[in-house]
């Protein structure tokens, strides 16, 4: 088990990772055998699915720009909270491209076995996503 500083610095790889467009290289160094990512959309088994799952919304919003508002860690666990900007170019949960630029926050949770992301709770605001482009209205609240 790597320390938490160890553990954070892996996290801010993939967060890296997922802003430059490098995914495809960095994911595999960084996400461990039998890798499952859960959040309130569906669960995705292996570092194929994390891949994809990144490059879907780097496809949706070219323009992604993931930020870190908080990030601390205990043990094998990462807690960090982000921002997600982009322009709604490509249809994402089922709704067309809009065009719109969105923002929106995430809460994620890692567990980390050997220096790799073992697992992932990811809860993301999509009621927030989902009303910025229009396919839900917002409550005002």
């Amino acid at each position: 088990m790597g320390s938490v500083d160890q553990n954070i610095d892996v996290i801010r790889r993939a967060v890296a990772a997922a802003n430059d467009g490098s995914m495809a290289t960095v994911l595999p160094q960084l996400i461990a055998h039998g890798f499952v990512r859960h959040d309130p959309t569906d669960a995705v088994p292996g570092v194929a699915g994390s891949g994809g799952f990144m490059q879907t919304l780097r496809s949706t919003m070219p323009d992604m720009c993931v930020t870190t508002e908080d990030i601390f860690g205990a043990g094998d666990r990462v807690a960090m909270r982000i921002r997600v900007t982009g322009t709604h170019t490509r249809e994402l949960l089922g709704i067309a491209p809009t065009g719109k630029r969105v923002e929106f926050s995430a809460i994620n949770i890692y567990r980390l076995e050997h220096g790799k992301i073992a697992e992932t709770w990811q809860l993301p605001d999509v009621w927030g996503f989902m009303s910025q482009v229009g396919a839900v209205k917002s409550s005002g609240l």
